[in-house]
C-alpha cells in the first residue's frame, strides 16, 4: 500500500458495455458540472461589468454636460455683451445640432430677454446651467439638457458586447474541457471503471491502474470547487451590493424623474413664453405649472395696473373653497405690506399662516376663505414689479428649497416674458405712432446706412422702404450745400450731439424741396452709439405761405404809405376843387377864366381819381356798403363791357343758378371787373374769350392748407377767365404791387390790380391766381356770402345846393379844407365858428354852445379827441345836436368805427360845395340823407 503504484496482479479484464458507459456517465457529469462552474462565472462577470458600464455612462454624461455648458457660454460671450439675442440664437442653433442636446436656453441678464431652442421632447434628461460672464461682467446665463437615453444605449451596447465575448469564451472552454477530458481523462477513467465493475463483480484481479493519476484530477477539481464556492460567496455578495444600488439607484430615477418632470414643466412654459401670447393665458400657463410642481390645489395670478397702482386678477386655476372668496382688485394703497413684498422681489412662503406672525393681520381673513399655507412669488424684471402670483393650499405643508427655487424661476421667466409683452407692445405703439406721424423719420447705423424709414418719408421723398435700405442719405442731396455742412452733422452725431437745421434736399423725382432736420445719436443701455436718427419736415408750403405773407404785408406797408399820401392829397384837392366851384358860380367871370377854371377842374378830377385808386389799394376808401346780387351786378356791367373791350374779343357770363347775394360797393365790384377784363383785353391782342362766372362754394378746414389767405365759410366766387399769353412766375409774384406793371407807361399806370386786391381785401375777400405762359389766365375773387337776402338800401339822394342862416361849428385840423368850407358856408348864409381840433371845440362850446346848431367835423384829428369822440361829448350836453362827419378813410381804420355807424350824416373826401350844402339842410331839417355811414 506504501508504494507508488498499486498493481493488481490479476490478468487484465475485458472492459464491458456497462463499463463503458458509467466512464462516459462521468464524463459528461464532470463537463456539465464544469461547464456550469465556467457559466455561472461568466454571469458574474457580466452582471458586474452592466453595473460598472451604467455608473461609466453616467461619469461620462456628467462630464460632457458640464464640458457643453461651458463651451456655449464661451460661444455666446461675445453676443450677449453686445445684446444681440438674434445672433445668440443663430450661434445656440449650431451648437444644439448635437445630437445629444435636447434643449438649450438663453438669458440676456439686462432685458431678461430669454430664447429657447427645442432639438427633441424628452424628459429623460440632465440639466446644467453656466453664466456668462464678460471680463467679470453678468451678461446672461445658458442652459443645455442632455438625452441620457444616449449614454444608456452605450452603456448597453457595452454589456451586450461583453455578454457576447463571455457566450464565446464559455463556448471554447465546453470545446476545450471536452477534448481534454476525452483525451486525458477518458482511458484512465475507463480503466477505472473497468476495475470498480470486476471489483462489483467479485473479480479481484489485480489491475495496474496508478491512481497517482488522479490525484490532480482531484486537486484541479477540488480548486475548483473552492474557487466556485468563493465565487458563489463573491456573487452574494456581490448580489446584496447590487440589490443596495438598486434601490439607491430607483431612489435616484425616482429623484431624477421628479426632476425631470420639473423640467418638463419649465419647458413647456418656457414654450408659452416665447410665444409671447397674452398676458392672460402666460400666467394662466404659469399657475398651472406651479400647481403641479409644488403640488398645490389653486394658483392665482394678479397684475399691477401702472396707472392707479391698484392689482387686479387676470388668470387662477384650480378648485376654491371655504367660505368666501378673494378679491379680484386690491389698492395698494391701503395694504402697505402687500405693497413692500411686491417691490421687495423676494418670495414669501408660509407653510401655516394661522402660526406665522407676518400673517397676523389677515391670518383670520385667510383662514375664512380656507387658506392655510401659501406661496407668493412677485413679478419682478430689473427691480420694476409687474404683479405676483399666488399659490394656496387649505392644508398646512412643507416646501423644500428646491421646489422654491423651481417656482421662483418660473416667476422669473414669467415677468420676464410680461416684461417682453410690454416692451413690445410699446414697441408697437411707437412704431404705429411713428409711422402715422406726418414728419419724416429715418434711423441709420453708425456707418451711415439707412435701416429704417417711416410711411411719411416714402411719402415726401418718392423713394420706398425697398429703394432705400442699405442706401447712405447721401442720395437726398441736391447739391445746393457744401459738404462742409454735411462733414459737420456727421461730425456732431460722432460726438453725441444733436444736429438742428434747414436742408434742401432732392425727391426721387428730381424735384427739390425744404425741410427742417433733426439729426440726433441713438445709445443703447450701456450709453454707447448704436444708431442715428433723423425727423425732418417738409416746409416747402410753410416757406411758399411765408412768402406770400411777407409779401402781404410789404403791399400792407405800401398801401399804409399810399393810403397817407392820398389822404393828405384829398384834403389839398378838397380845398381846391370848393375853390374851383366857388369861382364857377361867379357870373362875370371871363370865358378864358371860366374855361381855365374848367380846365383846371377836370385835372382835379382825374387827380380825385387816382387819389381814389390810392384810398382803395390801402383799403383806406370809405365805401357805400349794400346788398347786392352778384348776377345782377355783372349783368348791368356787360353792356359798358362790350363797348371797352372791343368786337374781337367774346365776353361769356355763366351765372350762378340761384341769386348770389354779398354786402359791398356795387361801384368798387364794378370797378374791380373792369380792372380784370381790361388786363385780361391787353393780353390778347390777336382777340381771344374771356368768361366770367358766378358761383357759390363753401370751404371747410381742411380744403386751406394750401391757402394762406382763405378761411372756412360760405363765399360767393367771381371767376374771370381768359385764352391771353398768361403770366410767369416773376410776374405772378408782384402782379399785386403798386406801380407795377408789363405794359408800355402810356398803356398803365401799375395801379389796377393793386386797387383791385385793396377793394377785395376792403370787402373781407382774398383773390386767386392760376395762369401759366401761353394758357391765359383765370382771376377767382372770393367774398362773403351775405346771411341777408331781402334788405336793400337805397343810393345816394342829390338835392340842389340850399341856403341856411344857422350856427354851424366846423372842426377840422386841415386849414385848407377848414377854410374853404368856413367860406362856402358862409357865402351859403351861415354863420360858422372854426376850430382846428377836437379839444378846441369843446373849449369853444363851453361860451357858443347854446347857439351852435349843426357841427361839421373830421373823423380823425390830433389832439386825443376824434370826430366820434366829440360827437358823443357835445349830445351829452345837447341830445337835439345835428353832426356831420366827414373824411376819407374807412370806419373800420379809426377807433370807435362802431359809434361812428350810429351817425346819420357823413360825407366823403374830396366833397363838392353842393354836396355839403344837401348834406347840411338834410341835418338840419331832420331829413336822413339816404348815405350810409363808411364801412370796411
Amino acid at each position: 500500500m506504501g508504494a507508488t503504484r498499486a498493481e493488481v496482479t490479476t490478468d487484465r479484464l475485458t472492459p464491458r458495455s456497462g463499463t463503458l458507459r458509467s466512464s462516459a456517465s462521468i464524463t459528461r457529469r464532470l463537463m456539465i458540472g464544469l461547464t456550469v462552474a465556467v457559466g455561472m462565472s461568466s454571469a458574474l462577470v457580466v452582471v458586474l461589468l452592466a453595473v460598472f458600464a451604467m455608473h461609466s455612462a453616467d461619469a461620462e454624461l456628467e462630464r460632457n454636460i458640464d464640458a457643453a455648458a461651458s463651451e456655449v457660454a464661451q460661444l455666446l460671450d461675445a453676443p450677449l455683451w453686445d445684446l444681440d439675442l438674434d445672433r445668440a440664437q443663430r450661434l445656440g442653433e449650431a451648437f444644439a445640432q448635437d445630437p445629444r442636446i435636447t434643449h438649450l436656453t438663453i438669458r440676456e441678464s439686462t432685458t431678461g430677454a430669454m430664447r429657447v431652442i427645442a432639438r427633441q421632447q424628452t424628459a429623460d434628461t440632465a440639466w446644467r446651467t453656466r453664466t456668462v460672464r464678460h471680463h467679470g461682467t453678468d451678461v446672461g446665463e445658458v442652459g443645455v439638457a442632455f438625452s441620457r437615453a444616449i449614454y444608456r444605449q452605450q452603456a448597453l451596447q457595452q454589456v451586450r458586447l461583453a455578454i457576447g465575448v463571455s457566450l464565446i469564451a464559455l463556448a471554447a472552454t465546453i470545446v476545450s474541457v471536452q477534448f481534454l477530458v476525452r483525451r486525458l481523462l477518458r482511458k484512465p477513467l475507463s480503466e477505472l471503471s473497468d476495475v470498480v465493475g470486476a471489483y462489483a463483480d467479485g473479480d479481484y484481479t489485480r489491475s495496474n491502474v496508478d491512481v497517482k493519476e488522479f490525484k490532480p484530477l482531484l486537486a484541479v477539481l477540488d480548486s475548483m470547487g473552492n474557487k466556485i464556492a468563493r465565487q458563489l460567496s463573491d456573487l452574494q455578495a456581490g448580489n446584496e451590493q447590487l440589490e443596495q444600488e438598486i434601490a439607491e439607484r430607483k431612489s435616484a430615477e425616482e429623484t431624477l424623474r421628479w426632476r425631470n418632470d420639473e423640467l418638463a414643466s419649465l419647458n413647456r412654459f418656457l414654450d408659452i413664453a416665447a410665444a409671447e401670447g397674452k398676458p392672460a393665458i402666460l400666467l394662466e400657463q404659469a399657475c398651472i405649472e406651479l400647481c403641479q410642481m409644488l403640488r398645490m390645489p389653486r394658483a392665482f395670478a394678479l397684475l399691477l395696473n401702472e396707472i392707479d397702482g391698484s392689482l387686479k386678477v387676470i388668470a387662477e386655476t384650480g378648485h376654491s373653497y371655504g367660505g368666501g372668496r378673494f378679491e379680484r382688485e386690491i389698492a395698494l394703497d391701503s395694504h402697505p405690506a402687500l405693497r413692500a413684498f411686491l417691490h421687495g422681489g423676494e418670495p414669501v412662503i408660509s407653510e401655516s399662516v394661522r402660526e406665522d406672525p407676518r400673517f397676523a393681520d389677515v391670518a383670520q381673513r385667510l383662514s375664512g376663505v380656507g387658506i392655510e399655507s401659501f406661496v407668493g412669488l412677485p413679478l419682478t424684471i430689473q427691480g420694476v414689479a409687474l404683479g405676483a402670483i399666488a399659490l394656496v393650499a387649505s392644508e398646512p405643508r412643507t416646501f423644500d428649497e428646491d421646489e422654491i427655487a423651481l417656482a421662483s424661476g418660473i416667476a422669473a421667466q414669467a415677468a420676464s416674458a410680461l416684461s417682453r409683452h410690454r416692451a413690445r407692445a410699446a414697441e408697437r405703439l411707437l412704431r404705429a405712432a411713428i409711422e402715422q406721424i406726418p414728419e419724416s423719420v429715418m434711423m441709420m447705423d453708425t456707418e451711415g446706412r439707412i435701416e429704417y424709414v417711416n410711411a411719411a418719408f416714402s411719402q415726401n421723398t418718392g423713394y420706398s422702404r425697398s429703394e432705400v435700405l442699405g442706401q447712405h442719405p447721401r442720395l437726398l442731396r441736391t447739391g445746393m450745400h457744401d459738404d462742409s455742412l454735411y462733414d459737420g452733422i456727421w461730425q456732431a452725431l460722432e460726438s453725441g450731439r444733436t444736429w438742428r437745421g434747414r436742408l434742401t434736399s432732392r425727391k426721387k423725382s428730381g424735384e427739390s424741396y425744404f425741410e427742417d432736420a433733426l439729426f440726433t445719436p441713438v445709445r443703447n443701455e450701456r450709453a454707447q452709439i448704436a444708431h442715428y436718427v433723423a425727423i425732418a419736415r417738409d416746409i416747402t408750403l410753410d416757406l411758399d405761405r411765408e412768402a406770400q405773407l411777407l409779401h402781404a404785408q410789404k403791399l400792407e406797408a405800401i398801401g399804409q404809405l399810399a393810403g397817407g399820401i392820398a389822404h393828405d392829397f384829398n384834403n389839398i384837392m378838397g380845398a381846391i376843387l370848393m375853390e374851383l366851384e366857388l369861382l364857377s358860380y361867379e357870373q362875370e367871370l371871363p370865358d378864358d377864366i371860366a374855361a381855365g377854371v374848367h380846365s383846371v377842374r377836370a385835372s382835379v378830377d382825374r387827380a380825385a381819381r387816382l387819389t381814389r385808386q390810392l384810398l382803395l389799394f390801402s383799403r383806406r376808401q370809405a365805401m357805400n356798403i349794400q346788398l347786392h346780387d352778384l348776377n345782377l351786378i355783372v349783368a348791368d356791367l356787360l353792356r359798358m363791357l362790350t363797348r371797352v373791350i372791343g368786337e374781337n374779343i367774346v365776353v361769356e357770363f355763366v351765372r350762378a343758378p340761384t341769386p348770389t347775394f354779398v354786402e359791398a360797393d356795387a361801384g368798387m365790384i364794378e370797378q374791380v371787373l373792369m380792372n380784370l377784363c381790361v388786363n385780361a383785353r391787353d393780353a390778347m391782342e390777336d382777340g381771344g374769350r374771356i368768361t366770367i362766372s358766378i358761383e357759390g362754394c363753401q370751404l371747410r378746414a381742411t380744403d386751406l392748407s394750401a391757402r394762406p389767405e382763405a378761411r372756412a365759410g360760405s363765399f360767393a366766387c367771381i371767376g374771370v377767365a381768359d385764352t391771353g399769353t398768361g403770366m410767369n412766375a416773376e410776374t405772378q409774384r408782384r402782379m399785386f404791387e403798386p406801380f407795377y406793371t408789363t405794359k408800355d407807361v402810356s398803356k398803365g399806370s401799375g395801379l389796377g390790380l393793386a386797387t383791385t386786391h385793396g377793394i377785395v381785401a376792403q370787402h373781407k375777400g382774398w383773390i386767386e391766381v392760376a395762369s401759366e405762359l401761353g394758357k391765359g389766365t383765370t382771376f377767382r375773387i372770393y367774398l362773403p356770402v351775405s346771411v341777408q337776402s331781402s334788405k336793400r338800401v337805397s343810393g345816394p339822394v342829390v338835392a340842389p345846393m340850399r341856403r341856411g342862416s344857422e350856427v354851424i361849428l366846423v372842426v377840422e385840423d386841415e386849414a385848407n379844407i377848414r377854410v374853404m368850407a368856413s367860406r362856402a358856408l358862409r357865402q351859403l348864409g351861415y354863420e360858422v365858428l372854426e376850430a382846428v381840433s377836437g379839444a378846441e371845440a369843446l373849449t369853444l362850446w363851453e361860451t357858443e354852445g347854446d347857439r351852435i346848431d349843426l357841427v361839421l367835423t373830421d373823423m380823425v384829428m390830433p389832439g386825443g379827441v376824434s370826430g366820434a369822440d366829440l360827437s358823443a361829448r357835445l349830445r351829452a350836453a345837447k341830445p337835439e345836436l345835428e353832426v356831420i362827419l366827414m373824411s376819407g378813410y374807412s370806419v373800420d381804420l379809426v377807433d370807435d368805427a362802431e359809434a361812428i355807424t350810429r351817425e346819420r350824416h357823413f360825407l366823403s373826401k374830396p366833397f363838392t360845395i353842393a354836396a355839403m350844402s344837401d348834406c347840411i339842410r338834410a341835418a338840419l331839417d331832420g331829413m336822413d340823407t339816404g348815405v350810409s355811414p363808411p364801412r370796411g
